[in-house]
Formats: C-alpha cells, structure tokens, sequence
C-alpha cells in the first residue's frame, strides 16, 4: 500500500497523496514543510517573483541534456533511464513547489 514517505500515513489517512519515481509526500507533510518555510524566511506573504530565475523550457531540456549527453560518453549508453527519473522528479518539485506558492497568495 502506498503511504507518505516522510510520515508513513497511508492514503486512506491522507487527503492528498503525491507520488514521485520513489516516494510519495502527503498533504499533512506540505503543509507542514509550508509551514517550516514560512518560519525560516520569515512570514513574509509578498513573493517577489523578480528574484527567481525562472528558466524556459528550452533551457531546462538543454540543462538536462547535460547528464543525458555525460552518460551517453561514460557509459556508451544514452542513460535515458537516468534521464526520465531526473525530469519526473523535477515534475513532482516543481508540481509541489507551485501548490505552496498559491496557497501563499
């Protein structure tokens, strides 16, 4: 059965179960790092979007890329294994990280 892999709550217990390539993070446990930012940044509710460097598409593919490329060289393989988990959990960051910022709002 799935469960949180910071709490151990299964998904019957929780609201929300967000699954990544090799754990899950719960509702509970968003709200309580959500919660555990605000106190270490202070409780500052003016997101200033201008200090993030937001990258395009492009430029995050090219970005990852990178890795692709060094272990196609390392390996004589394309590391495109390596290649889906890196993007799938960036997927799951991001997806997460944009939840807290608009519940911030």
């Amino acid at each position: 059965m799935d469960k949180c892999s910071f709490c151990g709550r299964t998904k019957k217990e929780a609201s929300i179960l967000i699954a990544g390539l090799e754990g899950h993070i719960c509702d509970h446990c968003i709200e309580q790092a959500y919660s555990i930012m605000n106190e270490e940044l202070g409780t500052k509710k003016n997101i200033s979007f201008d200090t993030i460097n937001l990258l395009k598409p492009a430029e995050i593919k090219a970005f990852l890329d990178q890795y692709r490329d060094i272990t196609r060289r390392e390996t004589g393989r394309t590391g495109w294994l390596f290649y889906s988990y890196v993007v799938a959990m960036i997927v799951t960051l991001v997806t997460a990280i944009v939840g807290l910022v608009l519940r911030a709002l």
